[in-house]
């Protein structure tokens, strides 16, 4: 989400479908089920745009 600030060790919950929350320490990503199986990766990048944390 653009503009959204993640303070050192905190956690955000991204989700996403049709039981996706928001709220605090919630972002709702889309209503779309788009995490629906195995090897889906993501990416966590500072405002430099650098990779500071994946998940395969």
């Amino acid at each position: 989400m653009t503009g959204s600030k993640l303070q050192p060790g905190k956690t955000i919950y991204v989700t996403s479908g049709t039981n996706a929350r928001e709220g605090q320490n919630y972002l709702k990503w889309t209503k779309q089920q788009i995490w629906l199986n195995d090897g889906d990766a993501t990416q966590l990048r500072n405002a430099k745009g650098e990779m500071i944390s994946e998940l395969d």
